[in-house]
């Protein structure tokens, strides 16, 4: 049954393309976020990432708790990176399907 679930999830990423999604997505939002940080230079002092995964890099760990906790406020999952707010991380869903 694994291995059935594995072979269907290659197929599926193949035949769809995943990675090219992931990617194009992922340069959206970054430019997004990039705007934001160019915006306020003096909260973001970088964003980074590829693809779906992003970090959003913050002059201290307060403003990206702060950023984190108002995100989650309303129902966006971020996370933090190791033991720090500094950079929190944002991974996306790549398909937003059922």
């Amino acid at each position: 049954m694994a291995c059935s679930a594995a072979i269907a999830a290659i197929n599926v990423t193949l035949e769809e393309r995943l990675w090219e999604q992931a990617a194009e997505k992922g340069t959206y939002f970054k430019s997004k976020l990039q705007e934001l940080a160019t915006q306020y230079p003096q909260i973001y002092k970088n964003v980074t990432g590829k693809g779906l995964l992003i970090g959003q890099h913050f002059h201290n760990p307060e403003t990206g708790y702060k950023v984190a906790a108002g995100l989650f406020k309303r129902g966006v999952l971020v996370a933090g990176t190791l033991t720090s707010a500094h950079t929190i991380r944002m991974e996306p869903p790549l398909i937003n399907h059922l």
